[in-house]
């Protein structure tokens, strides 16, 4: 069941997202200069910024140096495999082991994040770190065993540093 949509995102994608040719280049100046906070990829003198993807851009830089686009949608379907576990996994555990709703519930969610959403952007690893915050505090909340929230400060960290746009959401 978890690679039906795997071959749903193959059908899907099959050119990549305009943003990353931006984020590539966001990469390859942070891997080869580090952080910076005057815009350097901009027509703006002295555009001060705040990056905040920066993980995120250097990821896929390093990824697309390695392997090319093909090394990109492998990164896409690999993040949407974690997806797709996740939402079975918090699934299972609020339906209290559900088989077939928890199978049903994620593959609906997982078509409807295809059709749009699952793209090579920062995105991605935010949807990963978001569905993770939501299972350990469904593991807390079931368990009442506080050392799973051990997690939430480390996923709070990756979400700052791989897409702190999406920050808040936490």
């Amino acid at each position: 069941m978890f690679t039906i949509p795997l071959v749903f995102i193959a059908m899907l994608t099959k050119q990549l997202d305009n943003d990353i040719w931006y984020l590539l280049s966001e990469g390859r100046y942070i891997v080869n200069h580090g952080i910076y906070y005057i815009d350097p990829l901009s027509i703006h003198e002295g555009l001060q910024v705040v990056v905040q993807n920066w993980l995120s851009a250097s990821i896929f830089y390093i990824i697309y140096s390695a392997f090319g686009e093909i090394g990109l949608f492998t990164t896409v379907l690999i993040c949407n495999f974690f997806i797709c576990l996740l939402l079975y996994k918090i699934c299972m555990l609020i339906s209290d082991k559900n088989y077939v709703l928890s199978l049903l519930l994620m593959f609906t969610t997982d078509v409807i994040l295809l059709t749009s959403y699952l793209v090579t952007r920062p995105q991605i690893f935010s949807y990963i770190i978001l569905l993770g915050v939501i299972y350990v505090l469904e593991l807390y909340i079931k368990s009442e065993n506080w050392k799973y929230l051990i997690w939430l400060p480390i996923l709070t960290f990756l979400e700052a540093n791989l897409h702190a746009s999406l920050l808040v959401m936490i």
